[in-house]
């Protein structure tokens, strides 16, 4: 059987909105390895499924280590090129179509949180900056309310803020190229403040969870988008008079900087860990701190950077007892999000180099469904009922090699998940 990776992802129904923007070009230029259309700089993405998979595996380790009663969501953050780069340049590599594959092959209990298309209804408002490759308070604060409604959360209505004006200023992608068409356009700060009550501490001991120093939400000194709790620190703690049993943990880069103080309004505790520069355990902090719910707000740049894949890898840090504690309890709580009848697949990929070896691994196995594709072949393997069983096959997949393995779920022969 033929077929490609849009045809599982029709399947799930994801309504990817296109955007279309007809070419000037009397706005269009160049900078750096920049292009720059209409005084904003865009940034070219460069992504391919096969990174997806490499990330999509190791969100799928959090979820095969982490108890099941611990809600994990991947919110893909797509950039500038997806709403405001030209139809003749986007040449079909589209950061909300890799996102959504990503999406696909997460194990089904990791809820993700699908932002691309609701972003593209507000592109004519102020959501990303000219200058600069982040978004905006206000771009943030959208991808925060479709958070809410992913985790069952009431999102505060924007006008419960009260906003700031910082005054102007020339971002990260102006700081780049000196380009005088950036300069021109340049950016303005509106910081949309919370009025939820909270204390930030930053910690400086990756192993101590309370003692730290006082920071701040909107660091005063700052004009710039760096001005979010206090900038790029590797880890943070927020404590709010919120009071409904609900502690997270944000793995993020300076994209999910914005995002953490609407956040703080939702959670009794908020921790914040910047995988770049984090060195402690998540699993530690996480069994320690009685955390309930992680969230991954990751740009696909990042989660197309092998990198960034590995520091997030890196900074799970588990022990074999650690799994060998946890594994037997993955699957209680995922069954039961599934209707009756449903059906479990291990859907996993291999290169055309690997095709003899995995041809002879599938053998013995009956039933199994091969989709080709120009550089690799997905299958499809495994018929069970019993989630159980199918995360038995995984992990015996991912012992053979194929770390890209996950469970796929169909009813009716349709896939749900």
């Amino acid at each position: 059987m033929e077929s490609n990776d849009t045809t599982m992802l029709d399947s799930v129904n994801l309504n990817i909105v296109q955007d279309s923007i007809k070419l000037d070009n009397g706005k269009l230029g160049s900078a750096k390895g920049l292009m720059i259309y209409d005084g904003m700089g865009i940034q070219i993405f460069g992504g391919s499924n096969a990174y997806s998979r490499l990330f999509a595996s190791v969100l799928n380790d959090y979820r095969s280590i982490l108890d099941s009663n611990i809600n994990i969501y991947y919110l893909g953050i797509p950039a500038h090129g997806e709403y405001y780069m030209p139809d003749d340049y986007k040449k079909g590599n589209s950061e909300s179509k890799n996102i959504a594959f990503t999406a696909s092959i997460l194990n089904p209990s990791i809820k993700s949180v699908f932002i691309a298309d609701y972003l593209k209804q507000h592109r004519k408002e102020y959501i990303f900056f000219n200058t600069d490759h982040h978004w905006t308070d206000l771009g943030s604060y959208y991808a925060y309310q479709k958070f809410c409604e992913a985790a069952g959360l009431a999102a505060t209505p924007i006008e419960n803020y009260d906003i700031e004006y910082r005054g102007r200023f020339l971002g990260s992608l102006y700081q780049l190229t000196r380009d005088q068409r950036l300069k021109e356009k340049g950016d303005s700060l509106f910081i949309h403040k919370i009025r939820t009550k909270y204390k930030m501490k930053i910690l400086v001991d990756p192993s101590n969870y309370v003692k730290g120093s006082a920071g701040q939400m909107y660091y005063k000194w700052n004009n710039t988008y760096g001005c979010y709790i206090s900038g790029d620190l590797p880890f943070e703690r927020f404590d709010s008079d919120v009071k409904n049993n609900r502690r997270l943990v944000v793995i993020k880069n300076s994209f999910g900087n914005a995002l953490v103080p609407h956040l703080v309004q939702n959670f009794e505790t908020v921790f914040v860990i910047d995988y770049r520069y984090f060195s402690g355990s998540v699993y530690n902090l996480i069994k320690s701190e009685k955390i309930t719910d992680v969230l991954f707000p990751i740009p696909a740049f990042s989660s197309n950077t092998i990198s960034h894949i590995q520091r997030i890898k890196s900074i799970l840090k588990y022990t074999k007892s650690d799994l060998n504690s946890t594994k037997k309890d993955v699957v209680s709580q995922v069954t039961n999000d599934f209707p009756q009848g449903a059906v479990f697949k291990i859907q996993f990929c291999s290169s055309k180099v690997q095709l003899d070896s995995t041809s002879y691994l599938l053998k013995n196995i009956q039933g199994y469904i091969a989709f080709a594709h120009k550089n690799y072949f997905m299958y499809l393997i495994g018929n069970t009922k019993s989630y159980t069983e199918a995360e038995s096959i995984r992990q015996k997949m991912i012992e053979k090699g194929y770390s890209d393995a996950v469970i796929r779920v169909f009813v009716n022969d349709k896939l749900i998940k």
